[in-house]
């Protein structure tokens, strides 16, 4: 088995990762190991004619729930959140700050 954090090799599911300390839900973390497993044989499914685009589309979503849930993924924003993001840019004020700071430097 392997840390689903920082992919170390542990000895158990239920004992935190001698690397990152990483520990959480063991259910989870064996739910976790199962999705990424059957997304790998995707391919092969398509090869042998089953169609899979809506079963990936259920377990891609599936694995995004479960990493949020360990904290390995950060949720999406809301819709508040990009809004707000949206307002004011902050390269655009980085931008300002570097134009001020070499007209600045021009003028000394």
């Amino acid at each position: 088995m392997r840390c689903v954090k920082c992919d170390e090799p542990i000895r158990s599911l239920d004992e935190p990762c001698s690397h990152c300390h990483f520990r959480d839900d063991p259910a989870l973390i064996e739910e976790l190991g199962h999705i990424k497993w059957l997304l790998g044989q995707i391919d092969s499914l398509n090869e042998i004619g089953i169609p899979y685009v809506r079963l990936a589309q259920f377990y891609r979503a599936r694995q995004r729930e479960v990493e949020i849930q360990l904290g390995l993924r950060l949720p999406a924003l809301t819709p508040d959140q990009v809004r707000q993001t949206q307002t004011k840019p902050r390269w655009f004020s980085a931008r300002r700050y570097c134009a001020k700071l070499t007209s600045g430097s021009r003028s000394a």
